[in-house]
Formats: C-alpha cells, structure tokens, sequence
C-alpha cells in the first residue's frame, strides 16, 4: 500500500494505492482482511479528505467470492464506492486467453464519486508486457491553484574551501568597497545624543 495526501487551504485529497493478495483458499482471507483493516486506518486517520482509492484488488465485483464480499462490506463500512462500468474496466487475462476478470478497480469516497468523475478509461498498448492494462481516472475537482516562487540564493563566500588568491581577492575588493563609502559630513559632526 501507498499513500499521497494532495493538500491545500480549501481541500484534501487522499490517494491510497493498494496490491491486494490473490484469493486461492479459504486461508487467504486472513492475509486479504489486513490491507482493508490498515485502509481503513488511513482513512479514519484522515477523516477531512476525500478519498481515491485504487489499485489491483484481485476482487471481481461480479463474482460471488469470499474477497469479494469482504470488500463490499469495507465499503459500504467505510461508505467509499466502488467504481464498475463493464466496458471501461481494466481486465486481467490468463496465458490462455480463455477466460478474463476485472481486478483493479477505483474506489471513491462519497463526494468525488457522485460529483466529480469525468471518465475511467483503460490504456491499451502493445509495449505493457505487464497482464494488466493501466487503468486511469479523470476527475474534474474546482480548487484554488497556488504559485509558488523560487527561493532567492544569495551567494556566499565558502570560506572553508577558499584559497589564499580567494581571500586576498576578497580583502581587496572589501577595501575598495570601504573607500567608496560617502558619509555625510553632519553625520560625523554630530553630537546629539539621547
């Protein structure tokens, strides 16, 4: 699991990436339950945010597995939807080709899933050796956008790396510096003192 919290004054959002344990016996459950229970933690801990969640899920919503339930309880406990529309869903194939599930899937707390989806599309591309195509999501949120400028650098003289030539050049050009200096002749004269 990883975690990326996007913050500014008028909003947050939390985006949690999840690679959830394949389900292959009744065993994997206990392994499967422990991602959702630190998920949900993450969430609870962030309690101001709206919430993406996303990632291989090794869960097909259509099939009537024990994963499967277990994730739909942690949604409807977390209240975050899932999002399914069979035609733009990443589906994982097997070497065989002979059959195929939808595993990676979006998950989104209440707000962004009903206000601000634009689109969940899959990249299919020749080059992804990978056994699953790449799944994006299109949100369209209104925030504030910031500007943040460049620090000014002054630059300083690094004394512990300075040569003799350095120093001397630096006395030189101090001096002269010094010599250029005008003080008004009332300053000088001056004798009122508080």
């Amino acid at each position: 699991m990883c975690c990326l919290l996007l913050s500014c004054a008028e909003f947050k959002l939390l985006c949690i990436n999840v690679y959830m344990p394949y389900e292959d016996d009744v065993s994997s459950l206990d392994e499967f339950s422990l991602q959702p229970a630190t998920v949900d933690d993450v969430i609870d801990r962030n309690r101001d945010c709206h919430i993406v969640l996303g990632g291989d899920f090794n869960v097909d919503f259509s099939r009537n597995w024990t994963h499967t339930d277990f994730l739909n309880d942690f949604c409807l406990r977390t209240n975050v939807n899932p999002i399914i529309y069979e035609d733009i869903h990443v589906v994982l194939y097997n070497l065989s080709m002979k059959s195929f599930r939808v595993s990676d899937h979006f998950i989104l707390s209440e707000q962004l899933f009903n206000n601000s989806v634009m689109s969940v599309n899959v990249i299919h591309d020749v080059d992804n050796t990978s056994d699953h195509d790449p799944l994006y999501l299109e949100l369209e949120l209104t925030v504030a956008r910031y500007m943040f400028n460049s620090p000014m650098r002054e630059s300083r003289p690094s004394w512990n790396i300075a040569t003799a030539e350095h120093i001397e050049a630096y006395k030189h050009t101090l001096c002269c510096n010094l010599h250029n200096i005008v003080l008004p002749t009332e300053a000088l004269l001056c004798r009122d003192m508080f």
